[in-house]
């Protein structure tokens, strides 16, 4: 698990690297871009409460008991969720064991799942250019979420931001619609969500490069 979160964190200094030194990208934006990147989160395999014993224990010590009731417990369990998930102190629902991963816009957080951690995404102990090029693209993929045609519309808090008039974000527009066009033209189907995974698709891959 340690590996896998030095990888992840590779990329994600990568994508700083990459956000600082690309020419095109100015001032306001940069510095709007660069601070969302620099705190996004990071949780890789599992949430810090389900690191130990002690600390599970701490965590769900608020929850009730389930007895013959099982909907109040349900609901009640439900709010605490909801309630640490609004306060950016828990992963929210986290389905460890799924082999997934994805990008929380609200909490400015990539989660990778502990259940994707094996072959042939990532090989424990395997050179560095075998789970760079399976985890790494995944990693680069779901923070570069927070770049997309939708995730530069907000910065980490969710706010809406106002640059959007800038010369940076014309170029940034421009560039986008020439990678959608491409995937247009390539693929026989585009999925009503693919103006937003082919950028961090194509991103992606550039980032773990980098890394």
């Amino acid at each position: 698990m340690d590996a896998a979160a030095r990888l992840a964190m590779d990329v994600m200094r990568a994508l700083v690297q990459k956000l600082n030194t690309t020419f095109w990208i100015r001032d306001p934006v940069r510095s709007l871009v660069l601070s969302k990147a620099e705190i996004m989160g990071l949780v890789v395999g599992f949430p810090v409460e389900y690191s130990d014993q002690s600390a599970l224990d701490a965590a769900f010590a608020d929850f009730p008991e389930v007895g013959k009731n099982f909907f109040y417990p349900y609901m009640e369990s439900l709010r605490l969720q909801t309630h640490r998930a609004i306060r950016g102190k828990s992963a929210g629902n986290f389905m460890a064991v799924a082999a997934n991963a994805y990008f929380n816009s609200q909490s400015n957080t990539a989660v990778i799942r502990a259940g994707i951690l094996q072959p042939p995404v990532f090989i424990s102990g395997a050179p560095d250019v075998f789970n760079y090029g399976g985890l790494g693209q995944i990693v680069g993929h779901e923070i570069m979420h927070g770049f997309d045609v939708k995730g530069i519309e907000v910065d980490y808090l969710e706010r809406p931001v106002y640059y959007m008039a800038t010369e940076t974000m014309q170029t940034y527009a421009k560039k986008v619609l020439c990678l959608r066009a491409s995937y247009q033209k390539n693929s026989r189907t585009f999925a009503s969500d693919q103006k937003y995974r082919t950028f961090a698709s194509d991103q992606s891959s550039r980032t773990f490069f980098s890394a």
